[in-house]
Parts: C-alpha cells; sequence; structure tokens
C-alpha cells in the first residue's frame, strides 16, 4: 500500500525513534563515549568524553589524536598516548579493555577503564573504533588506599615481628649470661650468642695489661669454622687509627665496610696482612664493633661481621650495644666473683697463717708464764741466769706479738690511706746502723754474717720511724729466706736520690712470683716451710712510695735476691703527706 501524501511510513518513524533514543542515550551518558574511523579521525564524542580533553568548543570532526594534540598543550602527552593505545586496540582486532590516566590541569588525574572495540570490513579494511570509558578514579584511590594500609600493616607486623625476635634474642642472652659466673665460660658464651642472630662470625677482643688487646674468644658459622680458627691469634693493634682498636679507644661502636679497591675487611685482621687470607675466604664483607662497657670502664669490645653489604643497620647497633651491655655486666661479675672468691681464699690463708704466726709466740710466752706460776707456788726460787733467761725469751715472744699486731693496723690504715708522714732531717745510714744492731741477737742466733756499708752520712727529709720499718722489714726478709748465708748492706746517693740496698745470697725467687710479691697477704714460697703474714714486702712499697720513692727488686732461684729503695732527698711531694691523717691514733 502507498501511503498518503505527507505521511511517514512506519519503518522509518521507528528508525528515526531508534536513532533518537540512541542519540539521547549517547549524549546523556555520564561515561565517556568516542567513535572513530578507520584512519584514526575522530566522528564523534559525547560531552562527557569531550569534557576529558577540554573539547567541548573545538572543531573535533575529522581530526587524529595527534591534530588534536595541537589545541591543548597540556593534553598533547594525553592525546599522543590515546593515539598509541588505539594502534595497540587495532593490532590486537578484538575488543580489549585496559586503564588510561589523564593528567588534570588541577595537578590530580582521571583514570578510566576503557574497552576499545575495532570494526573491520568484510575485506579486513578498518571500518571504525568504537570507545567506551568509565572513570573509576575514586575506586581507584580507594583501592590505592587499601593496598597502602595494607602495606603499611604488613610493615607494622613486620616491625613488630622483628621487634619480637630482638627482645626474646635479648631475654635469652640474659638468660645464658646469667647462668654461669665463670669468667672463661662467659666469654665463649658471649661470642656464641651472636652468631647467626647478627652476623655469621663474632670476636670478643679484650683490654689486658699496659693497654694490649688479646683476642679471648671467636665464633663462627659451622662453615667458616677452619678459617675462623685461623682468627683466634688475630690480635688487633692497639695502635692502629682504625679498626677495633678505635672502637676500644673512644667507646663508640663503629660498622666497617671494605675501602674501594679493598676485597675484604682489614680491621678485622693483625693490620700486617697475616691473616687477611682467612677474611678473604670467608668473603665478610661488612662488621659492627662495638664496646664492652662495664661500671665506667671500656673492657674490650664485640665484633660481629657478616657476608652480606650493608648488613648493618641503625636498630642493629643499637641491638649489639645493648647485648655487649649484657655481656660486659655478665663478664665484670664473673671477674668480680672469681676475685671474691680468690680474696676469701687469701682471707682464709691469711687468718690461718696469723692464726699460726700469733700462737707461736703466745705459746712461748705462755709456757714460761706458767713455769714461773708453778715455782712461785711452791715457793721455789729461780737462779738469777735461768730467771733473766725466761724474762728475756718472754720479752723477746712479747715484741714479736707487738710487731705481728703492729704489721695488721700498718695495712688497714694504709689501705685506708690515714698514714701521715712526720717528715725531719736524717741520716740514713745511720738509722740503718741503729736498725741492724737491734738485729745482733738474731744474727748470732742464726749465725747470719751482716755487712753494712755507708762510706759518708746520707741526709734526708724524711719519716724515721717509717724508714725503720723499711729497713726492719727487709733485714727480717733477708734473714727469713738468707739460708745464714751473709747479707749485704749499703747505703749511698746517687745525686738527689738516695739508694739503700739490701742482699742476700738465700733461696731466691722464682720468675714467675717476682710481679707478686708486693701484694698483701704474698709469699713467694709456701707457708709450709716458712712462716709470716706476707705483709712486710707489702709494707715497704707503701711506706717507700709515701716518701715518693721506688723500691725494685732482683733475684735469681738459689742465689739470693736484692732489694733496692731510692729515695728523694729532699722527701716527697707536700700533697702526699697532708693529705692523710696520723698513723699513730
Amino acid at each position: 500500500m502507498i501511503p498518503a501524501t505527507g505521511q511517514i511510513p512506519l519503518e522509518e518513524e521507528e528508525s528515526r525513534a531508534r536513532e533518537e533514543r540512541l542519540h539521547t542515550l549517547f549524549e546523556t551518558s555520564p561515561d565517556p563515549i568516542y567513535l572513530k574511523d578507520g584512519e584514526g579521525r575522530w566522528l564523534e564524542a559525547n560531552e562527557a568524553g569531550l569534557q576529558v580533553f577540554r573539547l567541548s568548543k573545538a572543531d573535533y570532526r575529522g581530526r587524529t589524536d595527534l591534530e588534536l594534540s595541537e589545541f591543548d598543550d597540556f593534553f598533547r602527552e594525553a592525546f599522543i598516548a590515546c593515539f598509541e593505545s588505539d594502534q595497540r586496540a587495532w593490532a590486537a582486532g578484538r575488543a580489549s579493555q585496559q586503564v588510561e590516566v589523564v593528567p588534570q590541569p588541577d595537578g590530580g588525574s582521571r583514570i578510566f577503564d576503557v574497552i576499545k572495540v575495532p570494526l573491520f570490513y568484510p575485506d579486513g579494511r578498518r571500518k571504525s573504533l568504537i570507545i567506551l570509558g568509565r572513570e573509576v578514579t575514586l575506586r581507584y584511590k580507594a583501592e590505592q588506599e587499601r593496598d597502602r594500609l595494607l602495606l603499611q600493616e604488613q610493615e607494622a607486623r613486620a616491625v613488630a615481628e622483628e621487634a619480637r625476635r630482638r627482645s626474646e634474642f635479648l631475654a635469652t642472652a640474659s638468660r645464658r649470661l646469667a647462668g654461669s659466673l665463670d669468667y672463661e665460660a662467659t666469654l665463649s658464651t658471649v661470642a656464641w650468642l651472636a652468631v647467626p642472630f647478627l652476623g655469621e662470625w663474632c670476636a670478643v677482643d679484650l683490654v689486658g695489661e699496659e693497654g694490649r688487646i688479646h683476642r679471648a674468644a671467636v665464633a663462627a658459622a659451622p662453615s667458616w669454622t677452619e678459617h675462623a680458627r685461623q682468627l683466634e691469634d688475630c690480635t688487633p693493634d692497639s695502635q692502629a687509627a682504625r679498626g677495633i682498636a678505635e672502637v676500644i679507644r673512644t667507646g663508640n661502636p663503629v660498622v666497617f665496610a671494605p675501602l674501594p679497591g679493598e676485597e675484604a675487611l682489614p680491621s678485622l685482621c693483625d693490620h700486617g696482612g697475616a691473616h687477611l687470607p682467612a677474611v678473604q675466604a670467608m668473603g665478610l664483607r661488612s662488621a659492627l664493633s662495638v664496646p664492652l662497657l662495664a661500671r665506667g670502664r671500656t673492657m674490650g669490645a664485640l665484633t660481629l661481621a657478616s657476608a652480606r653489604r650493608d648488613r648493618y643497620r641503625d636498630e642493629d647497633v643499637a641491638l649489639a650495644m645493648d647485648l655487649a651491655w649484657r655481656a660486659a655486666l655478665a663478664m665484670d661479675n664473673a671477674r668480680l666473683y672469681s676475685e671474691s672468691q680468690e680474696a676469701i681464699r687469701a682471707r682464709d690463708e691469711f687468718l690461718s697463717v696469723a692464726s699460726h704466726e700469733l700462737r707461736t709466740p703466745l705459746t712461748a710466752l705462755m709456757l714460761s708464764v706458767q713455769r714461773l706460776l708453778r715455782r712461785a707456788s711452791v715457793g721455789s726460787e729461780l737462779p738469777r741466769t735461768t730467771l733473766v733467761s725466761m724474762l728475756e725469751g718472754t720479752q723477746r715472744q712479747g715484741r714479736r706479738l707487738s710487731q705481728l699486731l703492729d704489721r695488721l693496723l700498718d695495712v688497714s690504715r694504709l689501705q685506708a690511706r690515714r698514714v701521715q708522714l712526720e717528715l725531719e732531717e736524717m741520716d740514713l745510714a745511720e738509722m740503718a746502723r741503729d736498725v741492724a744492731s737491734l738485729f745482733e741477737e738474731e744474727l748470732r742466733r742464726t749465725d747470719t754474717p751482716l755487712t753494712l756499708r755507708a762510706e759518708a752520712p746520707v741526709l734526708g727529709r724524711w719519716d724515721r720511724s717509717r724508714l725503720e720499718q723499711v729497713v726492719t722489714n727487709l733485714l727480717n726478709n733477708a734473714i727469713k729466706y738468707g739460708a745464714e748465708a751473709p747479707i749485704e748492706v749499703e747505703i749511698g746517693a746517687e745525686g738527689e736520690m738516695a739508694v739503700l740496698s739490701v742482699k742476700d745470697r738465700g733461696i731466691g725467687i722464682a720468675p714467675e712470683r717476682l710481679p707478686f710479691i708486693f701484694g698483701r697477704f704474698e709469699r713467694a714460697v709456701s707457708t709450709r716451710h716458712y712462716g709470716g703474714l706476707g705483709l712486710g714486702l707489702y709494707i715497704v712499697r707503701q711506706l717507700v712510695e709515701l716518701h715518693g720513692g721506688t723500691v725494685h727488686v732482683e733475684s735469681t732461684p738459689g742465689q739470693g735476691t736484692t732489694f733496692t729503695v731510692r729515695l728523694p732527698r729532699s722527701g716527697p711531694l707536700r700533697g702526699s703527706v697532708s693529705s692523710r691523717s696520723a698513723l699513730s691514733s
């Protein structure tokens, strides 16, 4: 049927209605929509799509992305990126999905989830490209925030876990260090505690006498045991500017790394290179050395090493310092315990010796008194010579008791620094002769010759009674250990110094005992064969040093001993005298 004039066919009307609906949907869609031809020229874009690139008022139809990039400098890079993305979509030959980020002038960016659908003619030529976008900026940022919070949580958990591990490590270290008061065992424990938690190698270096450093303990991972054994004898150079000596000298931790061109850490070896191959074989690439501090004193250093470069961070330094503090405290406690045990042993031995030394003259004195009482109780008179002999013996034993007690008192006063010298001008030679005369009876009884040589008076400003103690103790020592051989006393002057020497030809002193004979309660020989409290030489040294002098000993076992005292003739320094209260109080 042919429609009446002026009427629109039904099919055409429905087609127009569909087009209007599609156009309305196209224009009112909040999501950007683009239509491009096979050459990439823009055919159509809705308002949402135009706003993305600020093209609402631009003549965009028939232009490619590269041509549109000239419209706005700000979006140039974005148009170029769209062009490259389109090429990937054509190459895919099917619908593809991707995320595109478009920077905005306000400094932010808009993120779109984009679907690109390429259409082709039957012969394979490009027909058109439909681009559908959906803005996901808020969702993307929410996901980013979620990921950030998740990462933050994971990092916090990792930090908490690391803190827990470190706390457990220190707790375990404290328990193990507190489990023993054996000094050597504590040193070994300290070294093995750090392996492998803080490194694959650890060494404990201690400061000994005269500032020398010695390696006390070494620990290493099992695979490095052989090489680590070579480093046990490696002694750090105490004079080195860098290395372990620097840590001990400054009391500050130091992290070591190989210098440019170095293959290993020379700071861990003897600085002479002898042990460097062992360090190289272990592949040590970083190290940390921290001081062992206890009661304000640097005992040594705890050194850790690892094959990892940059192994030691600030938190590792803090942990190592904490471990070193606990280790130093445990070592100091072990040392103090050992010293206290030794002091107790010395005290017990001293009390035993002192009891014996006091009992001997006291027993002799009591026997003499009892004998006199028995004779007196029966009215029997003793011959005068017998009575004088008994009284002289009583006096001798009483004097011996008095001397023993005086020595004990002198030691306590010297230890408390309560000695004050009463200085006067005197002749050392004359004083020595007076003291020697008091030993005439004992020298005669022991059949010991004594020679005293002093070519001229030796004048000086000293405390006479204290120097009498010095000479008395040296003569007592010479008689006791002189094996009845001749004793020589010589007094002279060397410039501003007075020199007194006492030489015997007795049993002598073993070389290993020489450094200790001036200590309290120290003896060069067994108390089983030779009595004495072990205080005489200690008092000699203390009194000589109070006068500003020195005492030196030379001895050869089996040939005798010579003690040499040197005293400044001008007397001690003023401060060394006035700072002490009277000994006689």
